[in-house]
């Protein structure tokens, strides 16, 4: 496998440049941040810690329910919190860690994998910005061995950071990783921007739609190629759902709490030992919804999905969502298509 990396020169001077100015900008101050990280990925010296359940178990029912009760307020339209709660019936949770396990770590190369890609992902501008992805000379690609899998813009240009030890599982990430990237390439950051520049946190749920449904194509990629099997495909799916959905009672007692401003006593470990805020189990689960829509068509018509995908992503708003979600066939809360995914699911 090629060692792909960053510059790490490149990201020192960047660093050095910003830290010289007397005075950033809101976007400067970010760019600084995410340099830092990605130079302690470099080193392999990034740690991820969150505290929030940490500080949940040291704070009392009305000091949570306050925090929750803001993230809602903060984070969510309506139309994505209904959503969210009237699909929580139809999500399926299973346990296959040991089905997952085998059908996550069939192996295949890195090359396999970046074919694969210039093949199914390729089309249009696509071909010549997944080509300077892969160029190593471009440094735009920073392979780890450290469980971080991110997508990172710095003064409009994006990086990839993945995990890849060749397996299926790697393939998946890197094809999660490449939604972002792709949309940031077809819609020039669109919501990144909005989101930053007007502080509409709301545009939060809207951001994992690409990535999701380039992860669920990749499944059938994998099996179309017979580098898995029909099974395997099936495993992988219900890997991707779980790992998406499985926070949604969290959610819904959450909502549950805010609503009757009051935790119940005998959920009282449960809600501490279990915290996440709210927003950042939707950020997965809003998109998930909407990317299974989008899966959905693709396995009627490939080239139907592609656009819907991207006309919402060049045109949805936390305003106008369901107009747009609407024209493109993929209202979350028309629940048909996600019926249709668990109910195969539910049959393997």
């Amino acid at each position: 496998m090629m060692d792909y990396k960053w510059n790490k020169k490149d990201i020192k001077n960047k660093i050095n440049e910003l830290k010289s100015k007397s005075i950033l900008s809101k976007e400067e101050k970010e760019d600084l941040y995410l340099l830092k990280d990605m130079l302690r990925t470099m080193n392999g010296t990034r740690i991820t810690s969150d505290l929030s359940k940490y500080k949940a178990f040291f704070s009392s029912n009305k000091q949570l329910i306050n925090v929750l009760s803001e993230d809602f307020k903060t984070y969510f339209t309506e139309f994505q919190h209904k959503a969210i709660i009237d699909s929580l019936e139809d999500i399926v949770y299973q346990d296959f860690n040991e089905i997952y396990k085998s059908s996550l770590d069939i192996p295949i190369s890195f090359l396999d994998q970046k074919e694969l890609i210039y093949k199914y992902f390729s089309d249009g501008i696509l071909l010549d910005k997944h080509k300077d992805l892969f160029n190593l000379n471009y440094f735009l690609l920073q392979l780890t061995k450290q469980n971080i899998n991110e997508t990172i813009t710095v003064d409009n240009q994006n990086y990839i950071v993945v995990n890849n030890n060749e397996t299926v599982k790697d393939f998946n990430n890197l094809c999660h990783e490449l939604g972002h990237y792709d949309e940031a390439i077809i819609t020039n950051n669109r919501m990144l921007k909005e989101r930053f520049n007007k502080d509409k946190f709301k545009y939060d749920n809207l951001s994992e739609i690409s990535s999701i449904f380039y992860e669920l194509v990749s499944i059938d990629i994998l099996e179309k190629e017979k580098l898995i099997t029909p099974h395997d495909g099936m495993s992988l799916h219900n890997y991707s759902f779980t790992n998406k959905t499985c926070e949604g009672d969290y959610y819904n007692y959450a909502d549950v709490c805010v609503r009757s401003k009051k935790i119940d006593k005998k959920e009282n470990f449960y809600i501490r030992k279990e915290f996440e805020y709210p927003s950042s189990i939707a950020m997965y689960y809003y998109s998930f919804l909407i990317a299974c829509n989008l899966y959905e068509q693709y396995k009627e018509d490939p080239e139907k999905a592609k656009f819907n995908l991207w006309y919402i992503l060049k045109n949805i708003t936390p305003e106008n969502e369901e107009k747009i979600l609407n024209a493109a066939d993929a209202n979350p809360q028309d629940l048909d298509k996600l019926r249709n995914y668990t109910k195969r699911l539910r049959s393997k």
